[in-house]
């Protein structure tokens, strides 16, 4: 080898070692001083087109595709720089690559193409400039050498954001790779609920009982997976509550997905979109209720005077705070029809980053949560309800009985409605006590019951209603002290920001409050505006209040 050879390998090594390191100003300058290192290569033939490509060094990408690199240069993988740049997550290198004319119709040695690549980015503003560019020429169901599509490969990485976004421009949940694997099974080794969830809105559900080629359906490949010796212990339980969880969704013998009630139940939500009319039931529990005291008992109970009046005031109680929650805005983040939602006055920048996000010109951490329903990036402990179908700030449950989800903005009022209703009915049951009692000149409550059977059964049953809404409001005082709503307590696995990420328990960093300040706080915030009570969030170490809403 000659000095000279010896001298360009020496610089070879230094340049690509530039690269490496992301020193772009060294690596750039040493370029315009050796135009022909535009042409060196690492092992496996990685030019440094490659490596500048995967590292994110714009400026350097372009001044090698000006000094002459071959941009369709392939390495030993049959990889170009342009599926290098997808790693980087920058759109624009990206869009850079393929407006010089980068090869878009290739694959890798596995069949591996740019919608794989680009679905593999997680970032949507990536994935849309590809799509622009290749939509008319490639599919996104077509498959690599095994059949796997780019959604596959999305769900496989857990890549919420892309498999949403995939979903949301067509992509099928039906397609079947060579093992026998649905995107639901793909999912399942994925480990992330929020793409199954996705999964489902989109019709994956009856894939449920798909076997793969090894006879796996989902719910038993998570089982499988949990069998894995090389995973961690956190990565076994997260297979093992997702067996739990595919377990309780499907019910007994599979009876959900074969009675078609889990789609109803995935597209309407837990109440299968009857709630309007067990608010109307619940409307008439209430009527019967003060019927029957006040034409079968208020006579006969007058003497029973503090009881008299206790049932009078939790009665009327009962009906104010169930009328206050029927007309109640539990904290919607957007408003107007379903197609056409925009965020209330004050959060335009949730939506202004959701478009920021898919233009890329904002960048969001992997944990935010998007909704391709509201086109917001929610809050933190923000939720879209299925029922309701928009997403709610602080959300906590949705209350059937009066067709309303609670959040932020109307938790006192759901305090105060359990109260008062569990309130008027044990009254009520005193009350229906004194009527028995004092029939027929004074019997024992038992021979009254036994001359009342139909009437004592009813009894029983605003009874039973005592005994389950005093339950509540113990529990929703429990979870107020705990620093949790509702849905956090019930899917506390799903939200990173409540997980502990070193062996996956319960972590909850909102718990910094006494009692009665948290309860302070519910009553200070019902009725405040949605955009005042967002932009005041503090706590809990995720990116909250002002922080999170500026673009």
């Amino acid at each position: 080898m000659s000095v000279a050879d010896e001298q360009f390998k020496s610089k070879h090594e230094l340049f690509l070692d530039l690269i490496k390191k992301r020193r772009e100003e060294e690596a750039v300058v040493m370029l315009g001083e050796e135009k022909d290192l535009c042409t060196v290569a690492s092992s496996g033939n990685v030019t440094a087109l490659h490596w500048a490509s995967m590292a994110g060094l714009s400026e350097l990408q372009k001044a090698l595709v000006s000094a002459g690199a071959d941009i369709d240069a392939l390495n030993d993988e049959n990889e170009v720089p342009l599926y290098w740049a997808t790693q980087s997550g920058s759109h624009e290198m990206v869009g850079y690559l393929l407006d010089a004319g980068a090869d878009i119709v290739g694959t890798d040695v596995i069949g591996m193409g740019l919608y794989h690549h680009a679905a593999l980015s997680n970032n949507i503003a990536l994935f849309e400039r590809v799509d622009r560019s290749i939509k008319a020429t490639q599919s996104m169901e077509t498959g690599d050498k095994e059949g796997k599509t780019p959604l596959m490969y999305a769900l496989e990485k857990a890549h919420t954001h892309i498999v949403q976004w995939l979903l949301f421009k067509g992509a099928s949940v039906d397609t079947v790779d060579a093992n026998g694997m649905t995107p639901l099974h793909w999912a399942v080794i994925g480990g992330e609920r929020r793409c199954i969830h996705a999964l489902f809105r989109a019709g994956a559900e009856k894939h449920l009982l798909t076997p793969d080629a090894n006879g796996f359906t989902p719910e038993e490949l998570c089982l499988e997976c949990s069998r894995n010796r090389h995973i961690t212990t956190n990565r076994k339980f997260q297979y093992l509550r997702l067996h739990k969880w595919f377990t309780e969704i499907d019910g007994l013998f599979e009876w959900r997905t074969q009675s078609g009630l889990l789609r109803k139940h995935i597209a309407e939500g837990p109440y299968f979109g009857y709630q309007k009319y067990l608010a109307v039931l619940y409307c008439m529990f209430m009527i019967v209720e003060f019927f029957l005291y006040f034409t079968f008992m208020a006579e006969y109970t007058r003497h029973w005077m503090f009881w008299s009046v206790f049932f009078y005031i939790t009665f009327g109680g009962h009906v104010f705070f169930w009328i206050r929650l029927v007309v109640s805005d539990p904290g919607y983040l957007v408003h107007g029809a379903s197609k056409t939602y925009k965020p209330i006055p004050g959060l335009e920048n949730l939506a202004k980053k959701f478009e920021g996000v898919i233009k890329g010109t904002v960048k969001i951490d992997p944990d935010d949560e998007i909704c391709l329903t509201c086109k917001i990036v929610r809050p933190e402990r923000s939720k879209h309800c299925s029922a309701s179908k928009k997403c709610i700030d602080r959300f906590d449950l949705f209350v059937p009985v009066v067709n309303k989800a609670i959040g932020r903005k109307n938790l006192y009022y759901y305090l105060a409605f359990l109260f008062f209703s569990s309130m008027s009915s044990l009254g009520f049951n005193v009350m229906y006590y004194a009527y028995l009692t004092s029939l027929n000149g004074g019997q024992t409550y038992w021979q009254g019951i036994k001359s009342h059977v139909l009437f004592s059964i009813i009894s029983y049953g605003y009874f039973a209603h005592f005994l389950t809404m005093i339950n509540w409001v113990i529990g929703h005082l429990d979870f107020i002290r705990l620093g949790y709503t509702a849905n956090e307590v019930v899917n506390g696995h799903r939200y990173k920001y409540l997980t502990n990420q070193d062996n996956g328990t319960m972590a909850n960093p909102y718990e910094t409050k006494s009692f009665t300040d948290e309860v302070f706080e519910v009553y200070h915030d019902c009725g405040k505006d949605t955009h005042a009570l967002a932009r005041k969030n503090k706590g809990g170490g995720g990116k909250q209040g002002e922080d999170f809403l500026r673009v």
